[in-house]
């Protein structure tokens, strides 16, 4: 931040998502009262015992709204985006010739295996 003169969600989204396509993107919150309207709601199974508020409260918490700091991830995990945000920035990030590297190459290999059916 100190370098870029930016935010961490600024950087990211400035320097990476919106150049390979992925716009929209916003960094999550730990609760369900942060949840964006456009968010999907979570859920945990019905036998999930509440977990500890990631605070250290005391407070019994479902483990998806408060049982784990989302915001303190950041890069992590704590992204929020539309799933067409996401496969066109895989998609543009895969095509790309700079981002060719063995992991980048595994996964363009995966999905060219699983979508390549043969024509009846």
């Amino acid at each position: 931040e100190k370098v870029s003169g930016m935010t961490y969600e600024e950087f990211i989204q400035e320097k990476v998502l919106h150049p390979a396509g992925c716009v929209g993107f916003k960094l999550g919150g730990n609760y369900y009262t942060d949840k964006y309207p456009e968010e999907v709601r979570y859920y945990v199974p019905k036998d999930d015992e509440p977990a500890e508020e990631f605070n250290n409260s005391g407070r019994k918490v479902p483990r998806c709204y408060g049982g784990n700091n989302i915001e303190g991830l950041l890069g992590a995990g704590a992204w929020v985006g539309s799933g067409e945000g996401s496969g066109v920035g895989l998609t543009n990030i895969l095509a790309h010739p700079a981002s060719e590297t063995s992991r980048t190459a595994a996964i363009r290999k995966a999905i060219i295996r699983f979508t390549d059916y043969p024509s009846e």
